[in-house]
């Protein structure tokens, strides 16, 4: 919807004396939504990455313990071959 010049002028003058008085700046409605929006796809990139990163850390670590264990497994092995 567009507004007459007038009008235009007024509001504009309104919103500004009110982010004077309350220190605080006008955010439209369509800057929340993309607000929302960006926070929203950060949240998800951020539980991506995490994601990843976890399945490394358990892959790395799964690995250690395997080799940690590969010489018990191997006198096992031979214990149970005599």
């Amino acid at each position: 919807m567009r507004l007459t010049p007038a009008l235009e002028r007024q509001t504009w003058q309104d919103i500004a004396a009110s982010e004077g008085e309350q220190q605080m700046p006008y955010v439209a409605s369509i800057e929340c939504m993309a607000i929302e929006r960006g926070f929203k796809l950060g949240y998800q990139l951020g539980a991506q990455s995490g994601k990843e990163q976890g399945l490394l850390q358990g892959k790395l670590e799964g690995q250690a313990v395997l080799q940690e264990r590969q010489p018990i497994h191997r006198m096992m092995i031979a214990l149970a071959v005599l």
